[in-house]
């Protein structure tokens, strides 16, 4: 049974909320004890998803497992800070890791299997955080990611063998897939960036090390941490 303080320590790691009043609270329980995950989940702010997950995960089915780290993964912005565990969750040992599929919806599951079995891949990032595992069919996606951060970002282009794919995202066209299965690998633009993007991307930046910060709070991201380090032994 989660306490009061748990959902409150999530909460927290939202820098605009304030507390949390007692009926959201009593709503929060019962949709928990109810197994309403979907209620449960839209009673937090999408960039706290990632914590409200491993919290409740143990209490998932394999399909909804999945159902909900697919969840996570297309509303969550900051795939790059914790990469080792979404690795770790999208093969977790404990899982059937043949119920995957259930990371996309129907539709992007047809579109999925529809997929040719090579296929050409791009991703607009900064330097740093160019070997993320978010990709895009769509050329001009990528370059709208490339002009998302201030100063210097890059446009990179690769391809792909279908049988390497974790997911397809409709939403941006979005080929998840882990980079080093990416084959062709190169970067075709570099762009300098307008200051103007610096106040929102820093802002973000803000709200993103504050979350992980917060992360460190909560039990079961430590007992996380601790599985991923004793896999790599």
């Amino acid at each position: 049974m989660l306490e009061y303080n748990t959902f409150k320590i999530i909460k927290k790691l939202d820098p605009f909320c304030t507390g949390v009043p007692k009926k959201t609270y009593n709503l929060m329980i019962e949709a928990y004890n109810q197994k309403d995950w979907d209620n449960l989940f839209i009673l937090f702010d999408t960039h706290v998803w990632f914590a409200l997950f491993i919290e409740i995960q143990d209490q998932f089915t394999d399909i909804e497992y999945f159902l909900y780290l697919g969840s996570v993964l297309t509303t969550s912005s900051c795939f790059s800070l914790y990469k080792d565990e979404f690795i770790y969750l999208l093969n977790h040992p404990e899982r059937n890791v043949a119920e995957r599929i259930h990371l996309m919806e129907e539709e992007d599951q047809d579109f999925f299997n529809s997929l040719s079995d090579t296929g050409t891949i791009f991703r607009g990032s900064r330097p740093r955080d160019r070997y993320g595992f978010s990709w895009t069919l769509d050329k001009k996606i990528a370059i709208q990611f490339s002009k998302r951060y201030p100063y210097k970002t890059i446009l990179q282009k690769g391809n792909f063998d279908k049988n390497d794919v974790i997911a397809y995202f409709d939403n941006e066209k979005e080929i998840l897939i882990d980079t080093n299965n990416i084959k062709n690998l190169e970067i075709i633009n570099e762009y300098e960036n307008d200051t103007e993007y610096r106040e929102v991307a820093v802002a973000r930046e803000k709200m993103h090390f504050y979350t992980k910060e917060g992360m460190k709070k909560l039990p079961t991201y430590k007992k996380l941490l601790e599985k991923i380090q004793d896999q790599s032994k």
